[in-house]
């Protein structure tokens, strides 16, 4: 996706989780902004990552949360 600035895939490690882990990992896509996601969402490339979730993801169990880093150490 155009702006794109970092991909990272969090997978969750068995051995951390004691029962049923609510999802398999957590997937971080870097912008420079808030608007540089959503104005990426708004493109052709956007639209087709968008379409291709189903085929990897269960979109019903899924969500999507903006956050701002906040660097401690």
């Amino acid at each position: 996706m155009p702006g794109l600035r970092r991909y990272v895939q969090n997978h969750f490690l068995p051995e951390s989780i004691q029962g049923e882990p609510p999802c398999d990992g957590v997937a971080e896509l870097w912008f420079d902004s808030a608007e540089a996601f959503q104005q990426a969402l708004a493109t052709p490339e956007g639209q087709a990552t968008l379409a291709d979730l189903p085929r990897f993801c269960d979109p019903a169990r899924s969500v999507a949360v903006l956050a701002e880093e906040h660097t401690v150490l």
